[in-house]
C-alpha cells in the first residue's frame, strides 16, 4: 500500500530512577521510520531513519531499526510513529521493548549467532571451493556460488550490509537485496541441474524448462533499474519459487526413480521451502510474526546447506566407490587378460616344440623310404668320433 501508518505507545517510568529505554521495530528493513517522542510538558522529539536513509542517522547504532528514549523518574511519554515505505512493500515487525542494557545484550547474542551463522556457511564454502579445484566437479562449483550469492542476500536481508558495507548508499541496500535473492533462485536451478545429473537423468524438455525459469529471474533487473523495489521482490518470489518448485518436483521425480542425489535435494530444499514461504506469508501479512517466520531464511537455509553438503560427500562418496569398483573390474580384466596370454603363449610354445620335432624328424629322414638319410648317419659319426 502507498497509505502511511501511525502506531503509538504511551511509555511510563513508574520507578524512582531514571530509565533508557529501547523500542526496537525488530527488522533493519522499513523504508522510512519517523520517531515522535512528547513529552509532558509539549516538547517533541524527532528523528528519521530507516534502510533507506543513511546509517549515521540512527539514534542506536545497531543492525535493526531502534529508538533510545530517556525517562526521568516518574515520567510518562507518548511516542508516535510513523512507518512508510518507498513503494509500498511494508516488512514484518516484530516490535520489542527493553532496558538499554537488556537490549544490548540481546542484540550482541542475535549478531553472535548470525556471525556463526554466516561464518559457517563461508567455511562450508571454502571448503567445497578446495574440493571443486581438485576434483573439478560443476556440482562443487556451483554450490560455492549459491552459497556465495546467498551470504551477500543474507547480510543485507539483516542489515550488515548498510551498517558496515554502504552506510552512505541506503538506496542501494533494496536494490542489491532483489538482485541478491534472484542470483541465489538462479545459483540452486543451475545446481540442481548438475548436482542431480539431468542430462542424463531427466527428459530434455524438463532441462529446457529449468533453464527457461533460470534466466526468467533476470526479469527482476527490469523494475530495479526503476527503482521499484516492491515490484522487484514480488517478480523475485514468483520466478524465484518457479525455480524451486521445478528442481523440487523434478527430484522427487528422480527419487522415485532411486536417485541418492534426489533423496537429499529433495529434503534439503523442501525445508528452505518451509522457511521461506514462512518468511513471505508473514510478509504478505497471512501469518504473524515469529522467531519462525522472521527468521525462516536463516533456520532453513541453515539445515539445507548442510544437508546438501552431506548429499555432495555422499556423491563423492559414491564416485570413490565407483572408482574402486571400477578400478577393481580392470585389474580382474588384466589378471584374466594375462591368464589368457600366458596359456595361449604356453599352447603356443608346445606347439612350435612339436614342429620343431617334426622338422627335425624329416630333416634326418628319407621321404620316400622312411629311412635315416646321409645327414642323421652324419650326426651320429661326428658325435661317435667326438666321443673317442
Amino acid at each position: 500500500t502507498r497509505s502511511a501508518f501511525w502506531v503509538r505507545w504511551r511509555l511510563e517510568n513508574a520507578s524512582a530512577q531514571a530509565r533508557r529505554t529501547v523500542v526496537d521495530l525488530g527488522n533493519p528493513r522499513e523504508d522510512f521510520v519517523h520517531w515522535h517522542v512528547v513529552r509532558g510538558d509539549g516538547r517533541v522529539e524527532d528523528s528519521l531513519i530507516g534502510d533507506r536513509v543513511p546509517f549515521a542517522q540512527r539514534t542506536v547504532p545497531t543492525r535493526t531499526l531502534a529508538h533510545l528514549i530517556e525517562l526521568a523518574p516518574h515520567e510518562r511519554v507518548d511516542l508516535y510513529v510513523r512507518l512508510a515505505s518507498h513503494d509500498g512493500l511494508f516488512e514484518p515487525m516484530p516490535v520489542r521493548f527493553a532496558e538499554r542494557l537488556a537490549f544490548i545484550d540481546v542484540v550482541e547474542r542475535e549478531n553472535l549467532a548470525l556471525m556463526l551463522f554466516h561464518g559457517g556457511i563461508i567455511a562450508l564454502g571454502l571448503y567445497n571451493l578446495l574440493l571443486f579445484v581438485a576434483t573439478r566437479e560443476r556440482a562443487f562449483g556451483l554450490y560455492v556460488l549459491y552459497l556465495a550469492s546467498f551470504v551477500l542476500w543474507s547480510l543485507t536481508s539483516r542489515g550488515f550490509s548498510l551498517q558496515y558495507l554502504w552506510p552512505t548508499g541506503p538506496a542501494f541496500t533494496n536494490n542489491h537485496l532483489v538482485v541478491a535473492a534472484a542470483a541465489v533462485f538462479a545459483c540452486i536451478g543451475c545446481f540442481a541441474d548438475a548436482y542431480l545429473n539431468l542430462r542424463h537423468t531427466a527428459p530434455p524438455r524438463v532441462r529446457r524448462v529449468l533453464h527457461a525459469a533460470i534466466a526468467s529471474n533476470a526479469l527482476v533487473l527490469l523494475p530495479i533499474a526503476a527503482n521499484r523495489y516492491a515490484l522487484g521482490a514480488m517478480v523475485g518470489w514468483v520466478t524465484g519459487l518457479a525455480v524451486g518448485l521445478l528442481t523440487i518436483g523434478t527430484a522427487v521425480w528422480l527419487l522415485r526413480r532411486g536417485s541418492r542425489q534426489a533423496r537429499f535435494y529433495v529434503i534439503a530444499f523442501s525445508v528452505l521451502l518451509v522457511g521461506t514461504a514462512g518468511y513471505i506469508l508473514s510478509v504478505a501479512k497471512v501469518l504473524p510474526p515469529s522467531v519462525f517466520t522472521t527468521w525462516g531464511v536463516q533456520i532453513g537455509s541453515a539445515i539445507e546447506v548442510l544437508l546438501l553438503a552431506l548429499g555432495l560427500a555422499d556423491s563423492m562418496n559414491m564416485l570413490k566407490l565407483q572408482k574402486l569398483e571400477a578400478e577393481q573390474r580392470e585389474r580382474l580384466a588384466q589378471q584374466a587378460l594375462a591368464q589368457r596370454v600366458e596359456h595361449e603363449v604356453a599352447e603356443r610354445t608346445q606347439a612350435l616344440e612339436a614342429a620343431n620335432q617334426r622338422l627335425r624328424a624329416l630333416s634326418i629322414t628319407d621321404e620316400l623310404t622312411a629311412a635315416f638319410n646321409r645327414r642323421h648317419f652324419k650326426q651320429v659319426c661326428d658325435g661317435a668320433l667326438v666321443k673317442r
